[in-house]
């Protein structure tokens, strides 16, 4: 089963893309700070990252797709 993370400040953004993309064979995990979102990529395997790119954060989501890529061996 493919395992997505979202990553948005907003929430309601991320509850938009889950029932947009959702699918029975998909699973979805939500967070909404970069801190969360790198500890999560530290701490759990997933198939692909989706980032809100603005992050309101000294973080953007160009440094966590290259966190991911790292860490995850894409």
């Amino acid at each position: 089963m493919p395992r997505i993370l979202l990553v948005d400040d907003d929430a309601e953004t991320c509850k938009f893309l889950e029932e947009l993309l959702d699918a029975p064979d998909r699973q979805f995990v939500s967070v909404h700070d970069s801190d969360t979102a790198l500890t999560t990529i530290r701490n759990d395997s997933f198939d692909l990252l989706i980032s809100d790119i603005n992050l309101n954060e000294p973080r953007t989501g160009i440094d966590l797709l290259r966190r991911f890529k790292a860490d995850q061996g894409g």
